[in-house]
């Protein structure tokens, strides 16, 4: 029998709740991170999605394992997936913070296509997480606004959305570590490869060995 596959959640899975929810369907979603978990419990099993996605923490502590590597949850971690990827979480229960969703098109309509491809932290060959200090951490007022946006009563304002998330973006690119040397990278071919067999075989194949035998590389390439 063939192994079930992940789940491919769309946007629209994740309609906020009253009194934000707006009357027509949005291509992004801003919520605070313990709101979402209890909404959502779902999420918490791996899963992967059809849009971009942010997760910035504040408070607690957990792990965030993204396409088989485990991440530390902890303030002023800052994750960054790409349609594509998989994840899943475990979480504190004082964990909070906030999460962003958005479609490509929307960021796009606004912003140089390129510009979104071209940010390390939405490769799948480069960490999906930065860790901001405290000094260098101007993401939570950002966020802050971004939410208060969100949840005006008479509904946000696109083009502020689309502000603020380009904030956030440029804000991470400064501060996000440099890429790792290209022959420790995959190549485009073999990270959508990856993708693949993460989707087919997550359920039955957990370890990084079995993913580097299929795609001939060292699990080194995958961690």
């Amino acid at each position: 029998m063939k192994p079930a596959t992940l789940p491919v959640l769309p946007l629209a899975a994740f309609p906020p709740p009253p009194p934000t929810a707006p009357a027509a369907r949005r291509p992004y979603y801003v919520q605070q991170l313990a709101a979402h978990a209890a909404q959502f419990p779902g999420v918490s099993a791996p899963h992967t999605h059809d849009f971009y996605l942010l997760l910035y923490i504040t408070q607690g502590a957990g792990t965030h394992t993204v396409d088989l590597q485990a991440y530390a949850l902890q303030p002023g971690a800052l994750f960054f997936l790409a349609p594509g990827q998989v994840h899943g979480w475990e979480l504190s229960d004082d964990a909070a913070g906030y999460i962003v969703f958005f479609e490509a098109e929307f960021y796009q309509r606004r912003y140089a296509a390129g510009r979104l491809q071209g940010y390390p932290f939405f490769d799948a060959r480069h960490a999906p997480v930065c860790y901001l200090p405290a000094p260098a951490n101007a993401m939570a007022p950002l966020f802050d606004q971004l939410w208060q946006e969100v949840s005006l009563p008479a509904g946000p304002d696109d083009e502020v959305v689309a502000a603020y998330l380009f904030l956030v973006l440029e804000q991470a690119a400064r501060h996000y570590p440099a890429a790792p040397a290209p022959e420790a990278a995959l190549s485009g071919q073999q990270v959508r490869a990856f993708s693949a067999l993460l989707n087919e075989h997550f359920r039955q194949e957990k370890t990084v060995a079995y993913y580097a035998d299929q795609l001939n590389v060292t699990p080194n390439h995958l961690t």
